[in-house]
């Protein structure tokens, strides 16, 4: 029907939701510090693998649907059985399978803020009402107000999107004898090296969400896991879309958890660069939060946020600007020392050039 009213068929709390806005990705001539990816490739052995193996793969059939191999190659790399492990195309659909699983519209989803964006953009798909609770100044969790308050289930990223700090385990274990379904998403934690994983055997409540994305440098290729009790592995392979991981996903999976030690050396250089960037752009007027992750949050002393963000971005530099966050609101992902270096050398320029006065 020509004149069929779309409008009505949508729920309004989907029609008047914003979008989760990705960080920009333009063109290659641009140094991209926007999206926390990882600035170095997958070592070549591992892809050598994969295309081994595709040469023999029939494409024409469905990949396997449990991804038995990779959650077995898994459960030896975490220290879990196969059946305490789901993976899924990316830590976003796991995200959204948690909240398909434990969230209802009148749910009560706790987050404390700021933190990443996406589980404001999950809640309101669900209709569930936000319980926000708020870092203290040192950052650490605001314990009496979460035990004081009523929610159904809660989602921390540890280390902390987008700040960049880390919440201690023994904090974490406090949450997790609140007797709420407590979520900590580990997208970051190689560059902090500290785990939630041995507290699965002591909390069913816990949930660990991971990823390759970051430190496995394997983005585009969307690799997500859930580490979770048993019933809660079951109850999401039920809900989760069939045949929802591919084979060429399955493949580099496997051959990375194969290969797990291979991403060190990298991991280092990212954690290097991180301390040299911390220390350079507090030099150049900048205050840094201290960070774990592959990236740091600053907050200008000269201009405002918006001013570096769109300078920077006529230079081909691509930051991340958070125009709703106080203060530090700039995220600036870990380059390759040269882009670091890059990016300190434009910003020196603008300082020199009239830019500021």
């Amino acid at each position: 029907m020509k004149n069929f009213d779309i409008k009505k068929n949508i729920p309004a709390y989907i029609r008047n939701m914003e979008s989760y806005q990705v960080g920009e990705n333009i063109s290659s001539d641009y140094i991209k510090l926007n999206s926390n990816e990882n600035p170095y490739r997958i070592p070549k052995k591992i892809i050598k693998k994969v295309l081994k193996d595709l040469k023999d793969i029939n494409f024409s059939l469905y990949p396997d649907d449990f991804s038995t191999q990779v959650r077995s190659k898994a459960g030896e790399v975490f220290g879990l059985k196969s059946e305490n492990i789901l993976v899924c195309n990316g830590s976003a659909s796991i995200l959204s399978l948690i909240f398909r699983l434990f969230v209802g519209n009148n749910s009560k989803v706790a987050l404390i803020t700021p933190t990443f964006p996406y589980y404001n953009t999950l809640l309101k798909i669900q209709d569930a009402n936000l319980v926000e609770f708020k870092w203290k100044k040192d950052f650490s969790l605001p314990l009496k107000e979460i035990r004081n308050t009523n929610f159904d289930i809660l989602f921390l990223p540890n280390p902390n999107a987008p700040t960049g700090h880390r919440v201690d385990i023994k904090s974490i274990e406090k949450l997790l004898k609140l007797g709420k379904i407590i979520v900590i998403d580990e997208a970051y934690y190689e560059f902090s090296g500290e785990t939630c994983i041995s507290l699965l055997s002591k909390y069913d409540n816990l949930i660990i969400v991971r990823t390759f994305s970051k430190s496995q440098s394997s983005a585009s290729l969307r690799i997500g896991f859930c580490l979770a009790n048993k019933m809660i592995i079951e109850n999401m392979d039920k809900i989760r879309p069939i045949n929802n991981f591919n084979i060429i996903s399955q493949k580099l999976a496997y051959y990375i958890l194969d290969n797990y030690s291979s991403f060190n050396e990298n991991i280092r250089k990212i954690k290097k660069n991180r301390t040299f960037l911390e220390k350079e752009i507090r030099k150049r007027n900048f205050e840094v939060i201290k960070s774990y992750g592959n990236f740091i949050l600053v907050k200008p002393l000269y201009k405002d946020s918006a001013f570096w963000y769109k300078k920077l971005k006529k230079r081909k530099i691509l930051i991340r600007y958070f125009p709703k966050l106080d203060d530090f609101n700039l995220r600036i992902s870990i380059g390759k020392r040269k882009d670091n270096k890059q990016l300190l050398n434009v910003i020196d320029t603008i300082f020199k050039f009239e830019e500021i006065k």
